[in-house]
């Protein structure tokens, strides 16, 4: 389930990186706090307060973005791909070459 909802949320922050590069109001339509709860892939890695504290740093930058004023969106959509980005270097580097598609 994590693994499906990441690839989800990759797709979605696709769509917004598209959206702020063109001016436009984002879309947020995924259920992001779904991170905490999903099955993983591997249990332990999810259950570690690294992806814990990751996971809380990403879910504030969502919520941070639905409410941002244009001009302060794409300085937290970096950091919300920072934050995915640094959590994958701790713990699960396979998607990096992916996320930095996103920056």
């Amino acid at each position: 389930e994590l693994a499906l909802l990441m690839r989800a949320i990759y797709d979605e922050a696709r769509i917004m990186k598209k959206q702020l590069a063109n001016g436009e109001p984002i879309t947020i339509t995924l259920d992001h706090e779904a991170i905490l709860t999903a099955h993983a892939t591997e249990p332990d890695k999810a259950a570690s307060d690294t992806f814990k504290s990751f996971a809380s740093a990403y879910l504030r930058a969502v919520e941070e973005l639905k409410i941002a004023p244009p001009e302060r969106r794409v300085n937290i959509y970096d950091q919300m791909v920072s934050t995915c980005m640094g959590c994958h270097q701790m713990l699960c580097p396979g998607p990096m070459a992916r996320i930095r598609h996103l920056q």
